[in-house]
């Protein structure tokens, strides 16, 4: 069996929570395991066809759920908002790429809700 198999029969074993999230309810906690987080999020994404914002507690944590997303769904377009270079009470700016990540991430989020964009 192939991940883009077992992404779909999650989709058709989900199909109470994409409804819940397609007409804007609340929808309760899951409890999922660590290990089923990212496969439901690819099979929920694959569903909705709409960006998702996945949070995490550390940047090496987005780091690696970033790249493990790569496996769960291939062909969705991914970003990582990076955390700032210097520490909070230091008073140096942000690298560039920090910034220039940060800005592709925030214009790809707003795209999703401006009137006729794709």
């Amino acid at each position: 069996m192939t991940l883009e198999n077992l992404v779909s029969q999650l989709v058709d074993s989900a199909d109470e929570l994409i409804y819940s999230i397609k007409e804007g309810e609340k929808t309760s906690p899951l409890g999922l395991r660590r290990s089923a987080r990212l496969p439901v999020l690819a099979a929920v994404h694959a569903c909705l066809k709409r960006p998702i914002l996945l949070v995490t507690d550390r940047a090496d944590h987005a780091l690696t759920l970033f790249d493990e997303l790569a496996l769960w769904a291939p062909s969705t377009t991914r970003y990582l908002f990076p955390e700032p270079n210097p520490l909070f009470y230091e008073k140096a700016p942000w690298g560039i790429t920090t910034r220039r990540d940060r800005l592709l991430v925030l214009t790809s989020l707003a795209a999703h809700h401006i009137p006729g964009s794709p």
